[in-house]
């Protein structure tokens, strides 16, 4: 991934009122403690699933979308703003997998003609990581060539 993309899109999410993480998959609820963390037993010190994924910014600011499958996912970027935030899951117990709804996404960006959201993966499914954070990388090296970091839309 483009760090310093990253590090564009996450500030001016956290320019916002309330930023929004978009949560793929259809098991993992986002608010549940993460299980793999190893030490200290007591639930507080221990965080969230998109804590660990994403990061703790000011955790209670951030709006999170959880959608569980394909439609819920394609469904949630037509009619609402990029999120600032998309984490992937890759099996979804569906046909429709994470990577599809990564290759959707990144139409999206196209069409609207934008940089995209920071993308990260809570899949299990290594390969599934690999091929989607693989989209993402190959779309912001070819975004970035196309366009000056000055003049990137990141609405």
């Amino acid at each position: 991934m483009n760090h310093k993309l990253d590090f564009i899109w996450l500030t001016q999410a956290l320019k916002k009122e309330h930023p929004v993480i978009l949560w793929l998959d259809d098991e993992r609820d986002p608010n549940a403690i993460y299980p793999g963390i190893i030490g200290d037993d007591s639930i507080q010190n221990k965080p969230t699933w998109v804590e660990y994924i994403v990061g703790k910014w000011n955790p209670g600011n951030w709006e999170v979308v959880w959608v569980k499958n394909y439609k819920q996912f394609t469904n949630y970027l037509e009619l609402s703003e990029m999120p600032d935030v998309v984490c992937f899951d890759h099996d979804l117990g569906e046909q429709m997998s994470g990577k599809d709804c990564a290759n959707y996404m990144i139409d999206i960006l196209v069409e609207r003609d934008i940089l995209g959201p920071v993308v990260r993966s809570q899949s299990a499914n290594p390969s599934g990581v690999a091929n989607i954070m693989g989209l993402f990388d190959n779309w912001h090296e070819h975004y970035v060539k196309e366009h000056s970091l000055n003049s990137i839309n990141l609405s």
